[in-house]
């Protein structure tokens, strides 16, 4: 009888025990991700396959909602995912034009958590995160700026000086209301301050498109002859510019010197080939910073304290020179083996700020290759 009694208390505390596990599990993280062109694109594929591995880590189901270059159908799209029937925590988007304010005042209804990626909201009326909209919390926006003018100095550095002494340069840039051209270009031109030999002949949209951009360099190099250096704010652009150049009969790196913002697959591969001279970039990898950065918000982690409501990621140069050093972050098939545990507060709360540097990332990957 004793030994029935015994067999039938250790069942019940067994089985109270697998209890909570069995029943009272956490549901997953639900993050939606607002990109402004698809996961074909040649800049957000790769930024939606590092972020999804952060995702993966940190047990976070991420919905891509694409919007496909057109931002006035962006809050309709965001609209629908909110009112799907099922629950969301949070959205991160990148603001174009006005689609930024728009899919703020949704969440804010919503009552779901905004954090703004990439590129920033211009409606001055919008005002900080959370002074007067509570769930729009904050802000992760690369160095578009620092990455404009490290850009140009470096093609300045390169260009060709032409008869007159000066060194004419081009610039392609992106379509008007995108915080990425406004910021990007306010760095070319605190570079340009630097030269002066250096002159702008001209700048031109060509909105992220490759053809556009290949057909705009033919007329500016046919109206300025002398233009031995192009800025271009985007891979894309850069890449159109030196298919231009190349029909053109121009020797590319000495004739003419091209250089891109991405870091995309495309541009690190013209690079290598010599096609264009130089991509600066890194932030392909800052959707997966932000979604850190939500997830532990989520989790009761605020990164107001210490990191602030609005932070910024640096970008890298990358020329023939250097890419080399970097070719292991490239692999898509190396970005499973980053813990992208090691980044976040909920797995390191005694971390006080976020190190979302490209050095950690390297130093992470290799760790993880190595089964450390």
């Amino acid at each position: 009888m004793k030994s029935l009694l015994k067999t039938v208390i250790h069942f019940l505390l067994l089985f109270f025990m697998l209890l909570p596990s069995a029943f009272c599990s956490v549901p997953p993280v639900k993050i939606g991700y607002v990109i402004p062109r698809t996961v074909d694109d040649m800049f957000y594929g790769p930024v939606v396959g590092f972020m999804q591995a952060a995702a993966d880590d940190l047990g976070v189901e991420l919905s891509i909602i694409e919007t496909n270059d057109n931002h006035i159908r962006a809050h309709l799209l965001v609209e629908k995912f909110l009112t799907d029937g099922h629950k969301t925590d949070a959205i991160i988007a990148i603001s174009v034009k006005n689609s930024g304010d728009r899919i703020l005042k949704l969440c804010e209804q919503a009552k779901v958590s905004l954090m703004i990626e990439n590129a920033a909201i211009l409606d001055k009326s919008i005002g900080e995160p959370r002074q007067y909209f509570k769930y729009y919390i904050g802000e992760i926006l690369p160095d578009d700026e620092g990455a404009g003018y490290t850009l140009a100095k470096y093609l300045l550095q390169k260009g060709k000086v032409a008869p007159d002494g000066k060194i004419h340069l081009i610039a392609i840039s992106g379509p008007f209301g995108t915080s990425a051209s406004i910021e990007r270009e306010k760095g070319l031109l605190r570079a340009l301050k630097e030269f002066p030999n250096a002159q702008l002949e001209q700048i031109v949209r060509a909105n992220w498109k490759s053809a556009l951009a290949e057909k705009k360099f033919m007329r500016l190099k046919a109206r300025y002859p002398d233009v031995s250096a192009v800025w271009a704010a985007s891979d894309g652009m850069a890449i159109g510019a030196a298919i231009a150049a190349t029909e053109m009969k121009l020797a590319l790196g000495k004739d003419v010197v091209i250089g891109g913002i991405d870091w995309s697959a495309e541009g690190l591969d013209a690079v290598k080939k010599g096609q264009i001279q130089a991509t600066v970039g890194g932030h392909f990898m800052e959707a997966a910073w932000t979604l850190v950065a939500v997830y532990d918000y989520l989790k009761g982690f605020d990164f107001a304290k210490n990191d602030g409501m609005r932070m910024k990621t640096k970008m890298t140069l990358l020329t023939q020179d250097n890419i080399g050093e970097y070719s292991i972050l490239f692999d898509d098939k190396n970005w499973s083996k980053i813990d992208f545990k090691n980044f976040s507060k909920q797995y390191n709360s005694k971390q006080l700020y976020y190190d979302f540097t490209l050095q950690k990332v390297i130093t992470e990957l290799h760790k993880g290759i190595n089964g450390q």
